[in-house]
């Protein structure tokens, strides 16, 4: 099994979930994108856990979040996008749990490892993964 496929079992298995099928014949460029795209879901999913939302965010509104981070996944500096239609204590959660989400997913990871990461975050009512 790739290592694509052995993270998504990983992943799914943290959330509580049966993993897409992401695995991808050796040497495709499609199996870096999957395990990319895997990288995404796991940093949304360590900071998501942290995050008190207040209840002046509306579901669905998506906001920006730029991370820096260096390898072992420390955060470094994390930043609201200027966009962000969030309050500000809503940006101040947000910021707050990307911190206190830190180290973030890096073991298995190193691959696809960015030290600048932009993220979006979207309030749903799951979002806090059926807690």
């Amino acid at each position: 099994s790739t290592q694509a496929a052995m993270l998504a079992q990983q992943l799914a298995d943290a959330l509580g979930v049966q993993p897409v099928a992401v695995s991808a014949p050796r040497g495709n460029p499609d199996s870096r994108s999957a395990v990319n795209a895997l990288y995404s879901v796991a940093l949304k999913e360590a900071i998501t856990r942290q995050w008190t939302r207040p209840e002046s965010i509306p579901l669905g509104v998506p906001c920006q979040v730029r991370i820096r981070q260096i390898p072992g996944g420390e955060v470094v500096d994390v930043q609201v996008s200027g966009g962000c239609p969030y309050d500000a204590l809503g940006k101040r959660s947000l910021e707050a749990a990307v911190l206190k989400a830190s180290p973030l997913p890096y073991a298995g990871f190193e691959d696809v490892f960015s030290r600048d990461v932009i993220l979006t975050f979207r309030p749903e009512d799951v979002d806090d993964f059926g807690r």
